[in-house]
């Protein structure tokens, strides 16, 4: 929740840590980098971008527009650089409700992603002091799975210290790639009810990296996080 009577109708001026996640499906992405603001409309800065297994810094440059209660939309452009050259430019449109000079937090919706970002003035971004916990996960274009969690005691002067705990694995290995949320009950939930109606059932465990049989009359997917669904659907 933000309040939205912040905005003190000001030219959004300074540098801004811009930090984005989000995406559907096989298209995903992480982008941290920073924005800068002229108060004029016009915004340039760098991002470094993961998607889809590569990772790269790119330069990003636009135009922002602020209406009388803060709200607006930034759209900025970028040319990923290739072995052949720069590569198509991509335009991105972030919508935000209210801006505030202590931070925003707008919504990439276009035709390529949507992700929720967030921006931060640089010099509040910098003044991390005190005891933090991290967490990521993710999975490689190679089919890593990779999962980290950390307590770390960062300090005004830039050092940090602390423990890391670090998880790799392949997804295709032979282990139920979806179930997170119990879904196998459901299976047998399923076996039961129709047991009760005097039908056969032969209940059939599909794991990762198997072959799915096209015998059966009745196919179920569990839940779990994005990388596994979509692993689990390309399979199906």
């Amino acid at each position: 929740l933000l309040s939205l009577a912040a905005w003190a109708q000001t030219p959004l001026t300074g540098s801004y840590v811009l930090a984005e996640e989000g995406g559907s499906g096989a298209s995903t992405i992480a982008a941290l980098g920073i924005v800068t603001f002229d108060g004029k409309g016009n915004a340039v800065g760098n991002q470094f971008v993961q998607m889809q297994g590569s990772a790269q810094q790119v330069p990003v440059s636009g135009r922002y527009t602020i209406a009388p209660d803060g709200s607006g939309t930034l759209v900025m452009n970028t040319q990923v650089p290739t072995e052949d050259g720069p590569a198509p430019a991509i335009s991105a449109t972030y919508e935000f409700l209210s801006v505030k000079a202590s931070g925003f937090v707008a919504v990439r919706k276009d035709g390529l992603l949507t992700t929720l970002a967030k921006f931060l003035p640089v010099g509040t971004a910098r003044n991390f002091n005190g005891a933090f916990l991290y967490e990521g996960d993710g999975i490689s274009a190679s089919g890593q799975s990779r999962a980290e969690i950390a307590t770390l005691q960062m300090r005004a002067d830039g050092t940090l210290s602390g423990k890391l705990a670090i998880r790799n694995g392949a997804i295709q290995d032979p282990v139920p790639v979806t179930g997170s949320y119990g879904d196998g009950g459901n299976a047998r939930v399923l076996t039961r009810r129709l047991a009760w109606r005097d039908l056969d059932v032969d209940l059939v465990t599909v794991e990762t990296g198997a072959s799915v049989p096209d015998s059966c009359d009745l196919y179920l997917v569990g839940g779990g996080e994005d990388g596994p669904q979509t692993q689990a659907a390309r399979e199906l």
